[in-house]
């Protein structure tokens, strides 16, 4: 079996999912589910091959996609 790495996040009335994409579903006051595909902030893949600047660049990556996520869940939800 191919092992297959996720991981997620909470965001206002949904949630947000992270694997090889990134995609946040967020339930709209309709009840409809609202779904959005986000990019990533690096575009280079080949900078997370350097050890140090992996780090920096995942923490840079992680806080710029979070706050997209949160970003479209507040928009979608009327909360933004």
């Amino acid at each position: 079996m191919k092992k297959l790495n996720v991981g997620g996040q909470a965001v206002i009335e949904g949630v947000m999912m992270k694997g090889k994409r990134t995609v946040v579903a967020v339930r709209d006051a309709d009840g409809k589910i609202i779904t959005k595909e986000i990019e990533g902030a690096v575009k280079n893949p080949a900078l997370f091959s350097i050890v140090f600047l992996r780090g920096l660049l995942a923490l840079y990556e992680a806080l710029v996609i979070g706050t997209k996520a949160l970003g479209f869940s507040a928009e979608v939800t009327g909360e933004g």
